[in-house]
């Protein structure tokens, strides 16, 4: 289930937000964890929130995919991007185009770091 995520700064022209988290200590290449977009604009991000589309990540499944706990460290990011409209893509939609079409729209954007370790 994803995390309660708290937004600061959301533009008032802000018609949906996208979220992605991303994996940036993966073995071959980041890895997306959770992509989704049209979210209505707030300031919170509810565990299991489901008022947006959940596109399908790097593991083929339309979920949130939390960290991996068997690697010693790893970099995650979330980074969340508000937009001037809804995007109204299918769940399907491969996250590089998903990128592509996110950039006409964007208005502002930001991200957040942590870090998951083993013991």
């Amino acid at each position: 289930m994803n995390p309660l995520l708290r937004i600061n700064a959301i533009p008032s022209e802000s018609r949906s937000l996208a979220v992605v988290m991303k994996d940036a200590d993966a073995p071959v290449a980041p890895r997306i964890h959770w992509i989704c977009w049209d979210l209505p604009p707030g300031e919170w991000i509810h565990p299991n929130d489901n008022r947006g589309i959940n596109g399908l990540n790097d593991f083929q499944i339309s979920t949130y995919t939390g960290p991996c706990v068997c690697n010693p460290r790893h970099k995650y990011f979330f980074h969340v991007y508000a937009l001037n409209q809804k995007l109204h893509l299918p769940f399907s939609t491969p996250h590089y185009k998903f990128y592509k079409l996110l950039q006409a729209h964007l208005l502002a954007e930001g991200s957040l770091l942590f870090f998951s370790y083993r013991e």
